[in-house]
């Protein structure tokens, strides 16, 4: 009997205990979602799942103006928070079903104070209610979008509380009813979570009980949690160079660790020398590898340090080398960062045509022959009509067709005002990577500017003016435009450069700064997929008649490519459609992309990129926006040729003319 009584007590409690363990905010899309959950009326809480009551009410009969009842409900997520969460800075959504029927006039609706703390970010909302409605039926209360206060920080910490409190106040007897079951809840859109638990696969306890490794050579993962110290103890054979390569994952800035060089104590306690330091970076983890010369044999201590309210997952492992050998050894470096040009060109090399540089050659050439139709009228005073019509006829189409058309070209082709070039534009990219880069930029705010097409955030707006030289010609009839100025672009000594006149190289232990050093990767990054997408965009229906091209672009909303952490090219001209961009991202994003910087000492950096082997022609999108000087268009060459041809025919006339004249009068005096 009494085993009998427990089945039927656990099966009366399972669906109360599926609902209690199933709360969490995370990236998961259920987990985005929470719902007003109540077993009772006065067991409520919130649960990802929609399941409990359908509904709760209840009755106040002695609310009135004077005395007025104020209702108060709370919900707080059960069980609590387990993962660690970067919280967004806007509410998606919150939708409270909350009806009320008042005894004298049918329905209505209250204001509702609601209140939401998200760890240790507190919000309070009123949402204004729209009094009696008598027979009206009363709609949700909802909020859309709203602005969530982050200044205490975004992360949701492991066993913090979320809770919901809602309150509203009645002034004559009314009955209340709050509908649950998916009805009331509310949405976060959460772009980072992780399980710190699972995550520390490997992690030591502290400095002074390192985790023992038998093995140095083989990799270790862990997780750098808070102010931990997490240290492990290896015993170093002979060697001349030794390598500790330390790959981190990528997390949101809020939360990631400092990547300082950990501390390596060798035997009797003493520190090892300051290693050569490689870091590298395929915008999905970070990759350091500290070079040692010359260890002793011994038992090491290696240490890392982490950082209140941090964390990062990472994984490392000990390489003995030797000179000259392995990839990882910064005396390896080829520091190449220049950018290679003509990846994106579709069309044939060999059905390339060559733009003239403002019709230089074409007023040349008009400017000779208006001095010859002048020489020839002012030498041939005997001429009749061909001088009164046919020359002055022909240097006003030459006027027309090869001085006043490139002439009028040249001043089209004039930048408009605002407008910059190839260089400025990177100038302006490296400079907006830097202040974003500052610390205490929220993630959002960095991958909104990192992320964005040449660094225009949507909205703003794309003046530039670019040389082209060449149109290639596609399969499909279009041209692609190549422009010297995208040709032999260092971007290493650009951003080095830009590194000097901040004040920001090195330091007095010849090592860069934290910062500079994520400069010097994400703008690597940033640069070579500008130049990228830029260079496939150049694609026109026709030739161009002048080199010097405008761009004009307005840039809007994209879906991203690659990470959500690390995206690129969220922002679109909106002369391009969103479905041939999405097709144009898809198959022009790089197979690898990985920068690397030696920081030992020397300005060095290498920029290895494997282009995508899926881009075809159909992938390049035709770009509006794109315009050139055209002068008085294709009638200027027609007016050119028959200025040029009345010359012909004039001379043509008068040595006729001439050659009767001399036959008449051979022919008199004879």
């Amino acid at each position: 009997m009494g085993r009998s009584v427990s089945i039927i007590f656990m099966l009366v409690l399972l669906p109360f205990l599926a609902i209690s363990a199933d709360a969490e905010l995370g990236m998961n899309e259920v987990e985005q979602s929470l719902n007003l959950i109540c077993v009772s009326d006065d067991d409520c809480f919130l649960s990802n799942s929609v399941s409990g009551e359908e509904m709760i009410s209840g009755q106040e009969n002695d609310a009135t103006p004077l005395t007025p009842k104020v209702v108060s409900l709370e919900f707080t997520m059960q069980p609590s928070q387990s993962q660690l969460t970067l919280l967004p800075e806007n509410l998606k959504s919150l939708v409270i079903d909350l009806k009320i029927r008042e005894d004298l006039s049918g329905w209505s609706q209250p204001d509702l104070e609601i209140g939401l703390k998200l760890g240790a970010s507190e919000n309070s909302w009123t949402i204004d209610g729209d009094g009696p409605g008598l027979n009206a039926q009363p709609q949700s209360y909802e909020l859309e979008n709203e602005s969530l206060d982050m200044s205490n920080g975004r992360m949701l910490l492991p066993s913090e509380i979320i809770r919901l409190r809602l309150s509203f106040q009645l002034e004559q007897p009314s009955n209340w009813e709050l509908n649950l079951r998916g009805l009331s809840n509310l949405e976060l859109d959460i772009d980072w979570s992780v399980d710190p638990a699972q995550a520390d696969v490997d992690e030591p306890s502290s400095r002074l009980q390192p985790r023992l490794t038998s093995e140095v050579e083989i990799w270790h993962d862990g997780a750098l949690l808070g102010d931990d110290s997490d240290c492990f103890e290896f015993d170093l054979e002979e060697n001349e160079l030794f390598n500790i390569i330390i790959r981190w994952e990528q997390v949101p800035i809020e939360v990631e660790q400092p990547h300082q060089t950990p501390d390596l104590i060798g035997p009797e306690n003493r520190n090892t020398p300051s290693p050569n330091v490689k870091t590298t970076s395929d915008g999905e983890t970070e990759t350091k590898t500290y070079q040692y010369r010359g260890l002793e044999r011994g038992d090491y201590r290696l240490c890392f340090d982490g950082r209140d309210d941090k964390f990062q997952p990472y994984s490392w492992l000990g390489r003995i080398t030797y000179e000259g050998i392995g990839p990882n050894s910064p005396t390896q470096f080829e520091g190449d960062g220049s950018w290679k040009s003509g990846t994106t060109i579709m069309g044939d090399l060999g059905q390339s045509k060559v733009i003239e540089t403002g019709g230089l050659f074409s007023l040349a050439f008009g400017v000779l022959m208006l001095f010859g139709v002048i020489g020839a009228a002012a030498v041939q005073p005997t001429w009749k009509w061909t001088r009164r019509l046919m020359l002055p006829l022909s240097g006003i189409l030459i006027i027309f067709g090869g001085i006043a058309h490139p002439v009028t070209m040249w001043g089209e082709s004039l930048p408009d005002e605002g407008s910059i070039n190839i260089e400025r534009l990177l100038e302006n990219r490296l400079e907006q990577i830097w202040q974003v880069l500052a610390p205490g930029t929220p993630q959002n705010t960095i991958a909104e500017h990192l992320g964005s097409t040449f660094g225009i955030l949507v909205g703003e707006q794309l003046l530039m003016n670019i040389e082209v030289s060449n149109a290639i010609q596609m399969e499909d009839g279009r041209y692609q435009l190549q422009s010297p100025e995208m040709e032999g672009i260092r971007i290493d000594r650009l951003i080095f450069n830009f590194l000097n006149e901040v004040g920001a190289g090195h330091g007095g232990d010849g090592l860069l700064p934290e910062r500079s050093v994520n400069f010097v990767l994400q703008a690597g990054r940033a640069l070579t997929l500008d130049l990228l997408i830029l260079e496939s965009l150049l694609v026109v229906e026709e030739v161009p008649q002048n080199s010097n091209i405008q761009i004009d672009w307005t840039m809007t909303n994209a879906g991203a490519s690659g990470s959500v952490l690390n995206p690129a090219w969220v922002s679109r001209p909106n002369e391009v459609s969103l479905q041939d961009w999405s097709r144009l991202q898809a198959s022009l994003f790089p197979e690898l992309i990985s920068i690397s910087y030696c920081d030992c000492g020397q300005d060095q950096m290498d920029l290895n990129w494997a282009p995508s082997t899926t881009l075809d022609p159909i992938d390049l999108p035709t770009t509006g926006g794109l315009t050139y000087a055209i002068g008085f268009g294709s009638s200027a060459a027609l007016m050119m040729f028959t200025g040029v041809l009345l010359i012909v025919i004039t001379g043509f006339v008068e040595t006729r003319r001439r050659g009767n004249a001399s036959r008449l009068a051979s022919e008199f005096y004879h």
